[in-house]
């Protein structure tokens, strides 16, 4: 499809079905269509779940500013994906106020959050430090197998 028929998509995207959507998301992160980012951030405030799911993915795929007041909110979801896509916001864009959020979501009760989480901190300069501290100061047992699997994921010794 031509960039000038998805933008017309775009135009009607509360018109086409859930699956549409779903695709026209998808291309916007994928292709970078930056100049569809306000699209994708009206969505995050959607009461769809996998519409906000997907558009947080949007987002890490573009590298778009994302509203911090937004995605804050996120890491407290009840839904695992939500809290998996916020932290991987947060490790793409670097987005230094959500470090102590990420290192919380190490002790998240859910495998993938807690990895994704990992994986964000290790994005931040003094990341494998971070890790470090985990590990040697951390009461809880989740956070501490993470931060030492993805330090072994780094060639990290501990």
């Amino acid at each position: 499809m031509k960039e000038e028929q998805f933008n017309e998509l775009a135009d009607d995207f509360g018109a086409l079905s859930k699956q549409m959507q779903y695709m026209m998301i998808e291309t916007i992160g994928k292709k970078q269509y930056l100049h569809h980012i306000n699209l994708i951030q009206k969505l995050l405030e959607n009461s769809n779940e996998e519409l906000r799911i997907r558009a947080l993915k949007a987002f890490a795929n573009t590298g778009a500013p994302i509203d911090e007041a937004i995605l804050s909110k996120f890491f407290e979801s009840t839904s695992w994906q939500v809290r998996m896509m916020a932290a991987k916001v947060a490790g793409v864009r670097r987005l230094s106020p959500f470090k102590d959020r990420l290192v919380s979501l190490l002790s998240d009760r859910e495998y993938v959050v807690r990895s994704e989480a990992a994986k964000a901190i290790l994005q931040f300069k003094g990341g494998v430090d971070l890790l470090r501290k985990v590990v040697s100061e951390s009461n809880d047992g989740f956070a501490k197998d993470m931060a030492l699997e993805w330090l072994g994921k780094e060639g990290v010794e501990y």
